[in-house]
């Protein structure tokens, strides 16, 4: 898992937008590209709106809800982003319509600017906000397909490793934490109602999905008064400088009664939602046995590749690539006739993952420049959560605070974490 995300990551829910104040930027953006100036002033002046521009969609995007600004930015005020509202965001079908129509105003903005006076650099932004965007447009006709709830990836099981590694840069996100912990019962009573729309749409998950889901969330809730939120809060809070007694123990008694009151009832009334909705889903196999499935997947590979290609297009490009490989790895094992063996008998010499880090900086200096010097904190996945995350997770850092980073090891004893070695590769240097 890269990124605090997931299918329907805090990132999905957006902040009603402004029109008034979109029509003012687009009506100022067209009169500063139709000023009366010399042909170069008026390019540079191009450039600058477009920095304007793009400058503006970040700071209205990275405010969508408390999760993904902390995760953003570590200090907000240095973009100009003062008197932020605490939210999760919004889980639901006008809300997931707003957000089209917000990516349609930008989209409409993005039109204006002249894409021949802008720099190489402008023009690549350009070109990836405008895929970006149109591609976004698409999603309109898909609403009802989204599924924001997954054994593994889905918001249900990813959550408690976001509110856990929630920042506490300064006291006042420990107010924005502590208030948004009651809010995680608003937020599944809006994911619930989805799942209904989705249920009488026909395209409610199958109970083996269900099951799954609700099992997680048994096991998360397992323990409320040592729930791991309340464990790891009171953590953060020991090494957190600048509180005095009373203020640690207001916080930790503010915390421990919001994950009681508010986030285990959370996760009660969707393991109870789920059990009522089974039965719903009738389709077992997958996407494309859907009425229009196909489009869909189409839609979630554009989004997930990056690319335009069709699907018959990726299909022959991966199965070239297969007998490529397969070709060449014929070759190998004619002149080594036990290479085979070797590989599959590979050990690794480290499997400590801090040692795995500092040998792979070491080695891969040789192919690729030098890397920033940063700190990498290794932790581990609560044992209530390790059936269900993947075997390690990257958190990417705020953008103003990349040297510190963090990657999660689920120690389930089904993974093998003598073969970590590759793992950790892909978490920390990938």
């Amino acid at each position: 898992m890269k990124r605090n995300n997931s299918s329907c990551n805090m990132q999905a829910a957006y902040l009603l937008k402004k029109y008034s104040f979109y029509l003012l930027l687009l009506i100022l953006t067209t009169l500063f590209a139709t000023g009366c100036k010399s042909k170069q002033d008026n390019t540079l002046s191009v450039q600058e709106d477009f920095n304007n521009f793009l400058d503006q969609v970040f700071i209205e995007e990275v405010q969508r809800d408390s999760l993904t600004l902390n995760y953003s930015v570590a200090n907000p005020k240095n973009y100009g982003i003062e008197n932020t509202k605490v939210s999760l965001g919004h889980y639901s079908v006008p809300y997931i319509e707003s957000m089209l129509a917000a990516s349609e105003n930008y989209l409409a903005q993005l039109n204006q600017f002249d894409y021949n006076k802008l720099t190489e650099s402008q023009k690549l932004s350009y070109d990836i906000l405008k895929d970006d965007l149109e591609l976004e447009k698409t999603m309109g006709d898909f609403i009802l397909y989204n599924e924001c709830l997954g054994p593994t990836s889905g918001i249900q099981a990813q959550l408690p490793i976001l509110l856990a590694e929630f920042n506490f840069y300064n006291k006042e996100d420990i107010d924005t934490y502590i208030q948004l912990l009651p809010m995680v019962y608003t937020y599944f009573q809006e994911i619930i109602a989805f799942e209904r729309q989705k249920a009488e749409a026909g395209l409610f998950m199958n109970d083996s999905v269900a099951d799954s889901i609700i099992k997680q969330c048994k096991a998360f809730i397992k323990n409320k008064n040592e729930n791991y939120l309340i464990d790891i809060f009171n953590d953060k809070l020991e090494n957190f400088q600048g509180l005095t007694e009373s203020q640690l123990e207001a916080y930790k008694n503010a915390n421990k009664e919001a994950v009681i009151d508010y986030v285990i009832p959370a996760y009660e009334l969707l393991i109870a939602s789920l059990d009522e909705l089974k039965g719903t889903g009738i389709n077992k196999g997958g996407l494309s046995y859907y009425k229009n499935g196909k489009e869909y997947y189409e839609y979630l590979v554009r989004v997930n590749t990056g690319s335009s290609k069709s699907i018959e297009e990726l299909k022959k490009l991966v199965d070239n690539s297969i007998n490529t490989n397969l070709l060449k790895l014929g070759t190998i094992m004619t002149k080594d006739s036990g290479v085979y063996d070797k590989v599959m008998n590979l050990t690794f010499s480290y499997t400590d993952p801090a040692q795995i880090i500092e040998y792979l900086k070491d080695s891969i200096a040789k192919d690729f420049p030098e890397s920033p010097d940063v700190n990498c904190s290794i932790k581990y996945v609560p044992s209530s959560l390790q059936e269900y995350l993947s075997p390690a997770m990257y958190l990417i850092p705020a953008i103003d605070n990349y040297k510190d980073n963090t990657i999660y090891i689920n120690n389930n004893p089904d993974y093998d974490l003598t073969q970590i070695f590759p793992t950790i590769a892909h978490e920390g240097c990938v």
